[in-house]
């Protein structure tokens, strides 16, 4: 399997991704009924177990694991944390204000992501 090939899926998938969490946030704050489709429930799981499939082959590709590299580490914990951060947006959160807050600081985490895997230089650890 060619490594660009997985790598430009994989970042294609992260986009997809973060849109449906952008877009299902939405619809909770303008209180559509949309969100009830069940195209709307289903996608977001289906694209995210094809990321993550995609991510263990990245990882397989490029011989480098969390624990062993610092900077992939970080960045399996940040998306722990923007994983966290979607359902409290989506499931727990009971007013707009705090689904915006729960969507800015997944974004920030997905911001982090982003330069880590540009980078490739660890944060903290």
């Amino acid at each position: 399997m060619s490594y660009f090939a997985v790598k430009h899926a994989h970042m294609l998938l992260a986009i997809i991704s973060i849109g449906l969490l952008v877009f299902r946030t939405i619809l909770l704050v303008r209180d559509s009924d949309l969100i009830n489709a069940k195209w709307v429930k289903i996608t977001p799981h289906v694209v995210d177990t094809f990321l993550l499939v995609s991510a263990v082959i990245l990882m397989t590709i490029i011989h480098q694991y969390p624990i062993q590299a610092p900077w992939l580490t970080e960045k399996l914990l940040l998306v722990f944390a923007y994983i966290a951060l979607g359902v409290y947006t989506i499931k727990i959160a009971k007013s707009n204000t705090h689904r915006l807050a729960g969507l800015a600081a997944g974004l920030f985490c997905i911001a982090s992501v982003i330069h880590l895997a540009m980078a490739k230089q660890s944060f903290v650890l």
